[in-house]
């Protein structure tokens, strides 16, 4: 019986490490303002309720470069995308069994909240809404359209 209490405490942990947003990621203090301001906005309309105003605006209010056109940032790998990090929808058909989702016609911006077990969530508006909601997708499901990952950048850093 003393062997199974440890069994038991090294699943309970692992467990809480898999249902943290991402486990061993560096999430910059610039991406966390990003973050905190799109989740204060939850449920709310932002400057005119577009997408990308979502993301200039909590880049803005957080000292980030501003956008310029659809690019916010450095680009990064989909799989390097960390919470806070902006996501570039173009013509983005996701399909399951269940559901299709369609995001950017022809572009759709949002801000990853969180990736947990290969689903990325993210903090968007004028998505069915013009309010800040969210949404969790699986990359594995994208059929076509192109999804492209930037890393915000500090006011102070320079041009991307």
């Amino acid at each position: 019986m003393a062997s199974a209490g440890p069994e038991k405490q090294k699943k309970k942990g692992s467990s809480r490490k898999t249902e943290s947003p991402r486990p061993g990621g560096v999430v910059t203090e610039l991406n966390r303002k990003i973050v905190a301001f799109a989740v204060n906005n939850l449920g709310r309309r932002v400057g005119d309720g577009e997408c990308w105003t979502l993301a200039a605006q909590a880049m803005k209010q957080s000292g980030a470069q501003p956008p310029r056109g659809y690019v916010f940032g450095r680009t990064i790998s989909l799989k390097d995308a960390n919470p806070g990090d902006i996501l570039q929808f173009k013509s983005a058909r996701f399909e399951t069994a269940r559901e299709r989702k369609l995001l950017g016609t022809p572009n759709h911006t949002a801000i990853v909240y969180a990736t947990r077990d290969g689903k990325t969530f993210v903090l968007h508006q004028n998505f069915g809404s013009k309010k800040v909601t969210t949404l969790d997708l699986d990359f594995q499901d994208l059929v076509s359209g192109s999804v492209i990952a930037y890393r915000p950048l500090a006011a102070s850093a320079g041009s991307p």
